[in-house]
């Protein structure tokens, strides 16, 4: 497979540092600006300290008055992510002055179009089959591995379908394809090879996808390593991340119209 990547100037440790804490603390702020509208922040901070359990916050995001009409506790991970990677986006850019067509592989190519559906349908295909047939056969519940994460919002989901989308179906496919293929894939790629680069990351992003979740959650992270290797296989073809991230926005929606019953 061909190294089409540009070589990238890499960042010292402690500048990653510096990025992961600035995208810490950013992060943090703008989810809580964004997410929780008019709830009193301060008795929620307070209910985090003394009880830090999942049900104990999911319940206490329920019940704040959030903005987004009842997306519930899933506004709070998927807007912290995003909020996260946006602000380690723009550190790494503005303390390397990068190029982002160099760093990150951005630009898009009539075949980038075409390679991103037909991947998107791998994906779909390939990971329904996954889920129903294969992980299950090595002992890997499903019963709270795809579920379990949609349950948080299956009673309102009807009436957000647009809003479920816009935020999962799409933002979150960029914002993860820029992070994973377009900065942690080209990393390792730098240092380690091709082969190292499109598992590594495919590795980093199940375990990412690992986190928060309780029963089911090895399928999950299986699930999720296994897109990760298919969107950093075409990303490490192709050089850019336009396929990659179609093909995300592509799986993304549909999962979403079939867990909101909508497909």
């Amino acid at each position: 497979m061909k190294n089409h990547y540009t070589e990238p100037h890499g960042l010292r440790a402690l500048d990653a540092l510096y990025g992961l804490l600035l995208s810490l603390v950013f992060g943090t702020g703008l989810t809580l600006w964004f997410v929780i509208d008019r709830g009193d922040l301060g008795s929620a901070i307070g209910d985090i300290f003394t009880d830090a359990s999942f049900s104990s916050l999911a319940d206490l995001l329920r019940d704040a008055d959030l903005v987004g009409a009842g997306l519930g506790p899933a506004v709070w991970g998927v807007a912290g992510a995003i909020s996260f990677q946006m602000m380690w986006i723009v550190y790494v850019g503005l303390r390397r002055n990068a190029d982002p067509v160099q760093h990150y592989g951005i630009a898009l190519r009539l075949p980038d179009l075409f390679l991103g559906v037909g991947l998107g349908l791998v994906a779909i295909a390939s990971g329904g089959a996954m889920y129903r047939w294969v992980l299950p056969e090595f002992g890997m519940e499903r019963a709270g591995a795809v579920e379990q994460f949609p349950a948080s919002f299956a009673d309102v989901s009807s009436r957000n379908v647009l809003a479920l989308i816009v935020l999962v179906g799409l933002m979150v496919p960029v914002i993860e394809e820029l992070f994973f293929r377009g900065f942690v894939l080209r990393s390792l790629q730098r240092d380690g090879g091709i082969v190292v680069a499109v598992v590594g990351s495919a590795v980093v992003y199940g375990l990412v996808h690992f986190a928060g979740f309780a029963s089911g959650s090895y399928a999950y992270m299986a699930l999720a390593a296994w897109l990760g290797l298919l969107f950093g296989a075409i990303t490490a073809w192709t050089g850019r991340i336009a396929a990659a991230t179609l093909a995300h926005v592509l799986n993304n929606t549909v999962v979403i119209l079939v867990l909101t019953d909508t497909i």
